[in-house]
């Protein structure tokens, strides 16, 4: 279960940074609303984080859930460790065959 979780942490973090770091994409979108000046979505992304912190720290505490067994901690780093790794070699295999990865993420597709 906890692996569940690190992978939506991820991407809950990521709602939250979105609307700054892609401002310009952020601002084409239709849901583009503001509560007080902030982003509907980097509010969202705050109280999803939140809650998923939670929900984290209560399957690392409780050991009658039996997700923080060695065992399971390690498939957790190793399966987060591998993601990166694929994300690397990726990289680094099309930068070498001329091609640019980062730019795939700079614009939306169209719809």
């Amino acid at each position: 279960m906890f692996k569940t979780f690190s992978i939506f942490l991820a991407s809950f973090i990521s709602g939250i940074i979105f609307p700054y770091r892609r401002k310009d994409v952020f601002e084409r979108s239709p849901v583009k609303w503001r509560v007080l000046g902030i982003p509907i979505f980097s509010l969202l992304g705050i109280i999803v984080t939140g809650w998923t912190l939670l929900m984290s720290y209560s399957y690392l505490v409780d050991s009658d859930l039996g997700s923080n067994s060695p065992v399971s901690l390690a498939s957790v780093a190793l399966i987060l460790a591998a993601g990166i790794v694929v994300y690397l070699c990726s990289y680094a295999y099309s930068k070498s065959k001329g091609m640019d990865l980062s730019l795939a993420f700079r614009e939306l597709p169209p719809e």
